[in-house]
């Protein structure tokens, strides 16, 4: 995702208060995709979850050009965001609420893949029967379902 180095003129602000002062890091350029599971067993309070998750890694990078993708059962909502005005537009412009599928995500990155996916879901929806090229992370807040492939991170509340 990116190699970081540090900048010891700016200190990190995390770390002042308690009287170390430790170098801010930067990094390259974030790139890589975020889909959001729309679903109608995706409730409100989950796909805030989401979105929130989403809002955080954008906001933990100092440049990023990323593919953001709502899904259901199809690809509603997709954005490239660079700036972080792109997002506010992406979160306004999420719809959904049908059944699941994981596999128009994987078909619309068929064509620019990219370097990485982290795909935000409750887990339930068909999986594709094909591994693709990049890592995929997904981002499951259901401690009862496992992706058949790529890597699992569980959101707790």
């Amino acid at each position: 995702m990116g190699r970081e180095s540090a900048d010891w003129k700016r200190p990190n602000r995390k770390f002042l208060r308690s009287g170390f002062y430790f170098p801010t890091l930067k990094s390259q350029r974030l790139e890589v995709a975020f889909a959001v599971d729309t679903s109608g067993s995706v409730s409100d309070d989950e796909l805030r979850d989401f979105m929130s998750e989403v809002k955080g890694a954008l906001d933990s990078f100092p440049s990023y050009k990323v593919r953001l993708l709502a899904c259901d059962a199809d690809v509603h909502t997709e954005v490239t965001a660079e700036r972080r005005g792109d997002f506010d537009g992406f979160a306004k412009e999420i719809r959904g609420g049908g059944g699941t599928s994981f596999v128009p995500v994987f078909d619309e990155l068929k064509d620019e893949p990219v370097k990485a996916l982290v795909y935000l879901t409750d887990g339930h929806g068909n999986f594709p029967d094909k591994i693709p090229s990049y890592d995929v992370l997904w981002v499951i807040n259901n401690r009862d379902v496992d992706p058949p492939w790529g890597k699992v991170i569980r959101l707790t509340a």
